[in-house]
């Protein structure tokens, strides 16, 4: 049909004779008169609902090793400043994330002095001690030679000398004795100053030593380095739903990268939240590879998440996330992060009243239906397909709705 007929066939005759004037006087060389199609409506009825529903989603391992910040970054974190390519394959060592080191470098070499000065402090303590003990050490051993004479003195008898000096003798010999419990009381007192000085330096010295080592830990934990042989996958930033790249901040904990264990591959599918009951649990499904169309994969719906959540920080949109089996895996063409498509199947709903989704509006407060006057119904609905949806509240059958998009 062309396109004088379908605006014929659309209007009015006194408004098709217009029109045919208008182009007559504008002749072959008038400028083209843009008409409105009228708008497409479609009746309320009662038919079959073929849920068939088609989810996005992508692959996913069901183990991998995941490349964590560590967790000795501060309340800063630390920016990263070299980073693998997406998808590179590594070996078991090999550094995969670089972290700034440049705050924790300048730290470990003020660490390192101190640890230095404290090792020194630690010696000259230790020698200034022994240099103590020495002292109280030879002052026993005298006490012990004027003891010894004092009880050699005093041993002679009382007869064979002058009252006097045998009474200067003995108390002699009893300050001998006196002296040398002083000297043994001061060595064991300084023995212990010492053991308690010495003590409280190395104390002071490992600490240092303690910190130092858990500061060179922390910055080699700043490479962070394949556990093993693999493919890696870095993570989304979880802000801008985006690859992690150089120059972003991480902090303790937040996961990187990641090496999957490519033997073991699920599908993570998002079902929108309008959609909600639409699949189960054991359901069937057929997933295909946008990168391998033509290949479908078997698969089975292994789990559903209970509650509708954001996919990305700043959307409005939430969904179920879905975790779907596989029946077979191909290492070489099924990647994580590959994009996958899957149709899901159910048992048909047999005559039910359905009303097109192209006459519906889905979301925001609720479903509402375009009716043809432009109005907006308010509507309850059940089961959805691709083109229906089943109506079981807010519509009669013989109600007309306004189909959204072109003619």
């Amino acid at each position: 049909m062309t396109r004088h007929r379908l605006i014929r066939s659309a209007l009015p005759v006194g408004a098709v004779a217009a029109l045919c004037a208008v182009a007559a006087a504008c002749g072959s060389g008038g400028a083209a008169i843009a008409v409105d199609p009228p708008a497409r409506t479609a009746k309320v009825k009662r038919g079959d609902i073929h849920p068939r529903f088609l989810l996005t989603g992508e692959l996913s391992a069901r183990n991998a090793a995941k490349l964590d910040a560590p967790p000795d970054l501060g309340g800063r974190g630390s920016s990263i400043t070299w980073i693998a390519e997406d998808g590179s394959a590594v070996k078991a060592g090999d550094p995969v994330v670089e972290l700034d080191r440049s705050a924790f470098a300048a730290n470990l070499e003020e660490k390192h002095k101190d640890l230095a000065q404290a090792t020194l402090g630690l010696v000259a303590q230790k020698a200034q001690a022994a240099v103590a003990v020495m002292d109280k050490e030879i002052a026993v051993d005298r006490a012990t030679i004027t003891l010894k004479k004092a009880e050699i003195d005093a041993e002679v008898p009382k007869s064979l000398r002058s009252l006097r000096e045998w009474q200067e003798f003995q108390l002699a010999l009893k300050r001998a004795r006196t002296e040398l419990a002083r000297a043994k009381s001061e060595l064991l007192a300084q023995q212990r100053a010492a053991k308690l000085e010495v003590k409280v330096s190395q104390i002071a010295r490992d600490k240092l030593a303690r910190d130092l080592h858990t500061s060179e830990t922390a910055l080699l934990a700043l490479s962070l380095k394949a556990p093993r042989n693999g493919i890696v996958i870095i993570s989304d930033q979880p802000w801008q739903g985006r690859p992690f790249r150089i120059g972003d901040r991480v902090w303790p904990g937040l996961t990187v990268a990641s090496l999957p264990d490519l033997s073991q591959m699920k599908v993570e599918a998002y079902l929108s939240d309008t959609d909600s009951g639409a699949i189960a649990v054991g359901d069937a499904v057929t997933c295909r590879l946008d990168a391998y169309p033509d290949l479908p994969i078997a698969g089975t719906v292994e789990s559903i998440s209970p509650v509708a959540q954001k996919r990305r920080q700043q959307s409005q949109r939430r969904a179920f996330v879905v975790d779907i089996a596989i029946d077979k895996v191909d290492a070489k063409r099924m990647l994580p992060g590959l994009s996958v498509k899957v149709e899901a199947a159910r048992a048909p709903i047999k005559d039910v009243l359905v009303a097109p989704r192209a006459g519906l509006i889905l979301g925001g407060d609720g479903p509402v239906a375009l009716l043809a006057d432009g109005a907006l119904a308010k509507v309850e609905l059940g089961t959805c397909d691709a083109h229906f949806c089943e109506i079981k509240n807010g519509l009669s059958e013989g109600d007309v709705v306004r189909l959204r998009g072109g003619p």
